[in-house]
């Protein structure tokens, strides 16, 4: 069983209609790079760790997301790590200023540079939304906290219950410092490849790699181009085709 909770900037923003049963949660104001992405992650968390108490995982995806895998390969993926939670690095290297401010705080060994789109255990939801008062402070001064608050306030915690990846993570996303098959040039550094259309060997490559669930950005009318040259509608091709595994 899975369960969807929205939070979006605005109502009028949710405007595409939800056919699967989803509750649509009340809008928090939030800004690129602020502490206020991660005020409404921790929402989002909070109201679906309340909401069903048979949830082993709780799976953050942005609103330009696609499918990569069919429900059954999710269960039986998450089910081999029933306690665990999972999280893709990013260059570490960056930790270094960015993150200079939380050394006040906790030793430089709990920081961690991580991708925002994180997989996460219902004990691990549960130490970081009851722990939220005393760590939101921390992040107060820092650059897109929601690129490090999790992975670093569950090892200051001394969770070791995690599982990492580098590279393409649970969540796809082509930025331009990719190691990819189909590989974009000149993409920009500040933000990933927005796809409008995507070619019928490039999304069976997606679907081929073992723990990619989702892949990113995906405009609302993105169109899948087959191979006899025939343009579909992409959400409309995933949900009738039956080629998820």
């Amino acid at each position: 069983m899975f369960k969807i909770f929205i939070h979006g900037i605005s109502r009028e923003m949710l405007t595409t209609p939800i056919k699967l049963s989803a509750k649509i949660l009340r809008p928090i104001p939030t800004r690129w790079g602020a502490l206020s992405i991660v005020v409404a992650q921790n929402y989002l968390l909070r109201y679906a760790f309340r909401d069903a108490a048979n949830l082993s995982h709780f799976i953050l995806l942005s609103g330009h997301c696609i499918p990569i895998k069919a429900p059954e390969y999710l269960y039986a993926s998450l089910n081999e790590h029933a306690n665990f939670s999972i999280f893709t690095l990013l260059d570490q290297r960056k930790i270094s200023p960015r993150y200079n401010s939380l050394l006040q705080f906790m030793s430089a060994g709990n920081i961690t540079h991580h991708h925002q789109w994180v997989i996460l255990a219902r004990q691990h939801v549960k130490l970081l939304i009851n722990s939220e008062r005393k760590y939101m402070p921390m992040f107060k001064h820092v650059w897109a906290p929601d690129e490090t608050v999790y992975l670093t306030m569950l090892r200051y915690y001394m969770q070791i219950n995690v599982i990492t990846h580098v590279g393409i993570g649970t969540t796809f996303a082509q930025w331009w410092d990719i190691d990819y098959k189909y590989k974009t040039g000149g993409l920009s550094r500040a933000h990933p490849k927005i796809y409008s259309q995507i070619s019928w060997e490039e999304l069976q490559y997606l679907i081929s790699l073992p723990h990619v669930y989702a892949a990113r950005k995906f405009t609302r009318n993105a169109q899948v181009n087959l191979q006899n040259g025939t343009k579909i509608n992409l959400q409309s091709f995933l949900q009738f085709a039956r080629i998820l595994r």
